[in-house]
């Protein structure tokens, strides 16, 4: 019995599936992500494709870049007092 044989447009699958498979995971890692709100017991969370619409933060804002007078909507608490790993 014969091995089968890779077709070249079944080696440009493989090859296309690979680097869609690569780019989609630097894609994911490159993303900025979701973090909780430090307060003890609150439980919001800032999600950076959501944003904060109610209180004029757009979609696709990371939190580093959320204004300086930023509060937790749930909570209150500033944006200063998130711990230094909320800060990317």
């Amino acid at each position: 019995m014969r091995p089968p044989c890779l077709s070249r447009r079944r080696i440009f699958a493989l090859f296309v599936g690979a680097v869609t498979a690569f780019s989609l995971r630097e894609a994911v890692a490159a993303a900025p992500r979701a973090l909780d709100c430090p307060t003890r017991d609150c439980g919001w969370v800032y999600d950076p494709t959501i944003g904060d619409p109610d209180h004029g933060v757009p979609p696709g804002l990371a939190f580093a870049d959320l204004p300086d007078d930023w509060v937790c909507p749930n909570c209150g608490r500033p944006k200063s007092l998130w711990t230094a790993d909320h800060d990317d």
